[in-house]
């Protein structure tokens, strides 16, 4: 079924959304706001909107530009808004934000501070994620894109020494002639921070972590490390340890220090942005406080906040290689701050009853926080929380359950440059009621 109607904005995901004359509404990949488009319409009623394939575009948008990337219109969406216009794709952003904090949040009266920009637009990315998968006699390196494989030589979002290991791990998978997996692997491409580039694979099974063992050992990368996952979900938490060669640390720049930390814990892809971030957030802390830091990481915030401005903090963080760097890092540079490996999502809050915190900060993962940690934040007295977020969905959904706070404001930033994601610090206050109220 074949329709001509206009597009009027992104969804999440940096599909164009239109309308037809049913009132349904349209995804449509690779089409922009402004752009008046021929489809074709896929009914997904699983998802209660109607799915699209981009057949022509009859006007395009004033705001179109030619995709820099040869992998776009082969099907790769990792940069769905590289065809966006670098203005636009801000005002676009930062009207989204409040938008969806309207929408979601009832929040109608959100003071929103100008985006903060990423210097680098492409070639930004500290890490790539990639997939080994069969092809036609043998091997390929590329991106899943819904039912199919693209695959790619070179990302344009990733820097200059990922880059470099992604066409060499390109070329020495494509050389290996008939080599074929059981199963589909992961392969995580990071810049560990000392010049060089490390290597993590995850695979299903000892028979392909065999076959990817002798394909990428000594392929120029700075370490190698390979992991057995039960699935691709839980691969950073539970995936077994196979094999290691080299030096697989990462090294970040932290306190006009180091941090070293193993390849599966997490840190901000965009490393220019990340300080730019650790900075914003510091800002907002008043200085000689009591800090709690939740989904903490290695302690970033924590360890930035109490060398510059003093105070203590305490981190809780699932990860064990993280809450390890962490401690390492504590022990290093004498900082006031105390690391709690727990999982937030069953963590007993009454082991830091004894403690008193004048502000909290929360930068969980895309999902959002757990409702005992909502909960648990809304009655935690403190005079300030920080919620930082990637999803603007989920932090409008998340700050309106915080009833005992009101928004203050919001700081955006372009972490991800050419992609529909935007990181957003919240400064949250505590409402001071009135005596009977």
């Amino acid at each position: 079924m074949q329709k001509t109607l206009k597009v009027i904005n992104f969804n999440a995901s940096g599909f164009g959304v239109g309308k037809i004359e049913s009132g349904q509404v349209v995804f449509i990949p690779g089409a922009v706001p402004g752009d008046e488009v021929t489809i074709e319409v896929t009914e997904i009623p699983e998802k209660r909107v109607l799915g699209a394939k981009l057949e022509a575009i009859v006007n395009p948008s004033a705001n179109r530009i030619q995709h820099p990337c040869p992998y776009y219109n082969d099907g790769c969406m990792g940069s769905t808004l590289g065809v966006y216009e670098e203005k636009a794709e801000l005002e676009w952003k930062k009207n989204n934000l409040r938008e969806v904090l309207k929408r979601i949040g009832k929040i109608r009266d959100a003071v929103i501070e100008d985006i903060i920009e990423s210097p680098r637009k492409w070639g930004y990315r500290e890490r790539v994620e990639r997939q080994i998968f069969n092809s036609d006699g043998g091997l390929k390196l590329g991106y899943s894109a819904g039912e199919k494989f693209v695959p790619i030589e070179n990302c344009l979002l990733s820097d200059e020494i990922v880059s470099a290991a992604v066409i060499k791990i390109g070329n020495v998978i494509r050389s290996a002639a008939d080599a074929q997996l059981e199963e589909s692997a992961r392969i995580v491409l990071r810049n560990n921070g000392k010049g060089g580039c490390a290597g993590l694979v995850f695979v299903m099974n000892k028979r392909d972590a065999v076959k990817v063992k002798e394909m990428l050992s000594k392929t120029g990368l700075t370490g190698l490390q390979i992991r057995i996952m039960k699935s691709v979900d839980s691969r950073f938490f539970k995936a077994e340890f196979y094999y290691e060669e080299g030096d697989t640390s990462i090294d970040r720049d932290l306190c006009a220090s180091r941090i070293k930390f193993q390849p599966t814990v997490f840190s901000q892809i965009n490393m220019e942005m990340e300080k730019v971030l650790r900075e914003k957030v510091v800002e907002q802390l008043p200085e000689n406080s009591s800090i709690l830091d939740l989904f903490g990481g290695f302690g970033g915030w924590s360890m930035e906040y109490v060398k510059t401005k003093g105070g203590q903090a305490v981190v809780v963080e699932s990860s064990k290689n993280a809450v390890r760097a962490g401690k390492t890092f504590v022990k290093k540079n004498d900082a006031e701050a105390e690391f709690i490996k727990a999982d937030l999502g069953n963590f007993d809050f009454a082991q830091i009853a004894d403690h008193h915190f004048d502000c909290i900060i929360a930068d969980p993962p895309r999902g959002g926080l757990h409702d005992q940690v909502l909960d648990y934040i809304d009655n935690s007295g403190c005079a300030l929380v920080l919620y930082v977020s990637c999803h603007p969905a989920v932090l409008a959904r998340d700050i309106s359950r915080l009833k005992n706070y009101r928004h203050e404001k919001f700081i955006p930033l372009d972490m991800f440059p050419n992609t529909p994601d935007l990181e957003t610090i919240t400064v949250l206050r505590k409402i001071q009621f009135q005596s009977g109220e």
